[in-house]
């Protein structure tokens, strides 16, 4: 598997959900509680609050984002081209993460920041993204986050996947 993930058994996953539609999201779910999402189904650029149900336990929701075949996060200044952008991507899910590796590309920063409420933020790193899209590892440390929050810094960040261990 080229991201370095192992996977033994796959199971296509994960219906999304964006105003009422159905949007088919893949999932991949490995036997030992690790699941990677990539090739994502494509829903409105620049939408707030727009939800995918990932599968049974991880929901993203995405605003000033463009989810497709990787999430694209827009953050700028307001412009001769349109508004100001925040771009944001926020995973729920039901037990705490615990490991996390992040697929980004495009050469842009990414923030990621933890939560144990979905409300209350703190900051876990910030990935200086390679144009060439790589795997980031990212150290969680003891606190049980159950809501991980990937946040555009400058420009276009790119996620193309998100693999995370749920305890």
């Amino acid at each position: 598997h080229g991201d370095g993930v192992q996977v033994n058994d796959t199971v296509e996953a994960a219906v999304g959900v964006r105003e009422g539609l159905e949007i088919l999201d893949s999932a991949e779910v490995v036997t030992d509680g690790k699941y990677t999402f990539a090739n994502y189904t494509a829903g409105e650029q620049y939408a707030a609050n727009e939800a995918h149900k990932l599968s049974d336990t991880v929901t993203v929701t995405t605003t000033d984002a463009h989810f497709r075949e990787e999430i694209r996060l827009y953050q700028s200044a307001a412009n001769g081209y349109g508004p100001a952008r925040n771009g944001i991507a926020v995973f729920a899910m039901t037990s705490a993460v615990k490991s996390l590796s992040i697929n980004a590309g495009n050469g842009k920063p990414l923030a990621v920041y933890g939560s144990t409420d979905g409300e209350n933020w703190t900051l876990i790193t910030n990935i200086e993204a390679t144009a060439e899209y790589t795997d980031y590892p990212v150290e969680l440390g003891e606190t049980a986050y159950t809501f991980i929050k990937l946040a555009a810094t400058d420009g276009q960040a790119r996620v193309k996947s998100i693999t995370v261990e749920l305890a």
